[in-house]
């Protein structure tokens, strides 16, 4: 279902003013979700303190493919993360990948952030089969073109498949938790009802051990002369 017929089912549809408001929260929602300049123009909500830090980490110009200087695999190294715009870009970025050959969506969270500037998001794919994390670096005023290996694009975003917040027992109450952060940043709960379906006995299973290979490839990879600043909940590498 798309944008505008959920919307439709949620207003009830059947009168022309009912139609016209419909209409207006979808061309809202429609920009939030795919126009990164109605996406950047959400900035100037932010409150003073977090604007101005947010822009003192800011890069100008225009945004690339690739971090400059970036090493190892794209989007699977904090030293290439990939670039996008803000949060909304995170959620537009995660929003549109599908597995590569299967066109599968993913579904995500985030797990935790590195330096107070790169941010990890954890995914997994609605029968629990799959798992993955990548990084980004969300100071840029654009998003990147390029994407993972094992990954492509759909054209456009929809609906909501993930959140930037960290979901304590993920991918459990997924849905829930994405119809509460659309509701803030979006205005209706565009979640995408497929994340009810997330076979989450199957990924509980396997993310465990997931976390811990993750977490051993960080620290490993990790420039010993630089402290490694992990802001993150501890627990999640203990279940």
């Amino acid at each position: 279902m798309g944008i505008f017929s959920f919307l439709q089912n949620l207003f009830g549809g059947g009168s022309s003013k009912v139609d016209v408001d419909v209409e207006r929260a979808f061309m809202k929602i429609d920009r939030l979700l795919n126009d990164e300049a109605a996406q950047n123009n959400t900035y100037i909500y932010l409150p003073d303190e977090v604007r101005e830090n947010f822009f003192s980490l800011l890069h100008k110009g225009e945004t690339p493919d690739e971090v400059p200087g970036a090493s190892g695999a794209f989007g699977r190294a904090y030293t290439n993360p990939i670039p996008v715009n803000g949060v909304l870009g995170e959620l537009n970025y995660l929003n549109l990948l599908r597995i590569a050959g299967t066109n599968e969506k993913v579904y995500f969270h985030r797990i935790c952030s590195l330096q107070n500037r790169i941010d990890v998001f954890e995914l997994v794919n609605q029968s629990g089969t799959f798992y993955d994390a990548l990084y980004f670096d969300m100071y840029y005023m654009g998003k990147s073109m390029k994407v993972p290996a094992g990954y492509a694009f759909a054209e456009t975003v929809m609906e909501v498949r993930g959140i930037t917040q960290t979901a304590a027992n993920f991918p459990a109450d997924l849905y829930q938790e994405i119809e509460q952060e659309a509701r803030l940043r979006y205005g209706l709960p565009i979640a995408d009802k497929d994340a009810m379906r997330i076979d989450v006995g199957r990924a509980q299973a396997i993310i465990p051990e997931e976390r811990k290979k993750f977490f051993a490839r960080l620290t490993d990879h990790w420039n010993p002369r630089e402290k490694l600043n992990i802001n993150m909940s501890r627990n999640l590498f203990q279940k």
